[in-house]
């Protein structure tokens, strides 16, 4: 973050998929992004989300100060990712250790975004489960999509990580969501200190604890806006 003349900038790691879609998430702010289809309207697009990201943050925690503005944003790090889905890309921020103080904020973050996606998911009636939100895919198909999704980021802690090995299970969806909220926390929260610096390999990516939360985060605030989608209808 920089501040000059009343005006504060956020510096955004870019993601660019190879289908032309990019994701500008904020490296300060962990979970404050953006699609679009070039990093130019990625990086000017997130300058609107800034407020509303602190009024999410204000949401869960009233001792966060209020930040005026205004706000700007710029491309700090461009990297390309692969397939359909995006968390793959390696910045250089990911690299860097991370400290208690950065483990609480980031857990927390954590935290608030999936208990978002579950109380969204609550009030969803069963029988529109499988209907198409307006970002194309079903609630059912985006619960789903991040039970996994914490459950492979948590795999890659492991000894000998196999995130192509994990199944859901056959529970129903919201417990799914429940346990694997819980699970998270719990394991992320007790990391040894060897883990929050550790940069390693999982299948060819590189990952490091601050990646793992970064995506896990992401992912659930993702989950959660198209699943608000379908509670305001």
């Amino acid at each position: 973050m920089d501040e000059q003349a009343g005006q504060i900038t956020y510096e955004a790691n870019i993601e660019s998929l190879p289908n032309g879609t990019v994701c500008a998430e904020i490296a300060e702010l962990p979970g404050c992004y953006v699609m679009a289809t070039d990093a130019a309207a990625a990086t000017y697009a997130l300058d609107a989300r800034i407020p509303a990201y602190f009024e999410w943050l204000r949401s869960h925690d009233e001792y966060t100060p209020i930040v005026r503005g205004p706000f700007r944003s710029v491309a700090k790090e461009t990297r390309r990712g692969e397939g359909q889905a995006f968390g793959v890309a390696f910045f250089a921020t990911d690299a860097e250790p991370v400290s208690t103080e950065d483990l609480d904020f980031l857990t927390a973050l954590l935290e608030w975004s999936l208990d978002d996606a579950l109380r969204l998911a609550e009030q969803i009636d069963p029988a529109a489960l499988d209907i198409p939100t307006r970002f194309g895919a079903s609630p059912r198909w985006l619960l789903e999509t991040l039970v996994l999704a914490q459950a492979k980021l948590l795999d890659r802690l492991n000894v000998n990580p196999d995130p192509d090995a994990i199944r859901l299970s056959d529970t129903p969806l919201l417990a799914q969501l429940r346990d694997a909220r819980d699970l998270s926390l719990r394991r992320l929260r007790t990391v040894s200190e060897a883990d929050r610096r550790r940069v390693f390999e999982v299948q060819g990516t590189r990952w490091s604890l601050r990646k793992i939360l970064r995506c896990g985060i992401l992912a659930a605030r993702m989950t959660a806006e198209g699943l608000a989608s379908v509670v305001s209808a």
